[in-house]
């Protein structure tokens, strides 16, 4: 092997030196985790090495908990959650995070749906305070509900025409059979 150059052993050293200064100077996490008299699990990792908060709601709910005839819903509702609120208009809420600097995120799965929101730290109170908005006081009205029925009946859809995801989800259906992760998260028409 040739050895390299000196003035690149040099900034690759330099490098090196500052990639290890940074990790050396970070914190521990700090892990706490409590209930609310509510129920409600809080669980917190703080690491102040960074300047982001990321804030997650996950919510005991999904196809595992659904009927046949349910199937999909939870993946509707959440789509909902944040829309409007008894305080807000619509798309208000995720405005006001992107305003922040953020982004919020929803994701329905099998056994939970993930509300989160991340933003600069300075933040924090803001963020979980939308987040809780959109949670509580979530406003569903029946024409927003139709468009996101018929926005999910056109994704189960265009699954259903692409060959790869079809050849998923028939092996998952054969794999599980009629176990509650066998039908998609998503629901059926």
């Amino acid at each position: 092997m040739m050895p390299l150059p000196k003035p690149r052993v040099f900034i690759l050293c330099a490098v090196a030196a500052v990639v290890i200064a940074g990790c050396a100077e970070r914190e521990e996490p700090i892990y706490e985790a409590r209930v609310l008299p509510n129920g409600v699990q809080i669980l917190t990792r703080e690491n102040r090495a960074c300047g982001v908060v990321a804030v997650r709601a996950l919510v005991r709910d999904g196809a595992l908990y659904e009927t046949p005839d349910e199937a999909g819903l939870s993946h509707l509702i959440s789509s909902l959650m944040f829309a409007r609120t008894t305080s807000t208009g619509p798309g208000e809420i995720e405005k006001a995070i992107e305003e922040l600097g953020g982004v919020a995120a929803v994701n329905a799965r099998h056994d939970f749906v993930d509300y989160a929101g991340v933003a600069p730290s300075q933040h924090f109170e803001t963020l979980v305070d939308l987040l809780a908005d959109g949670l509580q006081n979530a406003v569903f009205d029946s024409a927003r509900f139709e468009r996101m029925r018929a926005e999910a009946l056109r994704s189960i859809e265009a699954v259903r025409k692409k060959p790869v995801d079809r050849t998923h989800l028939m092996c998952i259906a054969e794999l599980l059979g009629d176990h509650p992760y066998g039908p998609a998260a998503v629901g059926t028409p």
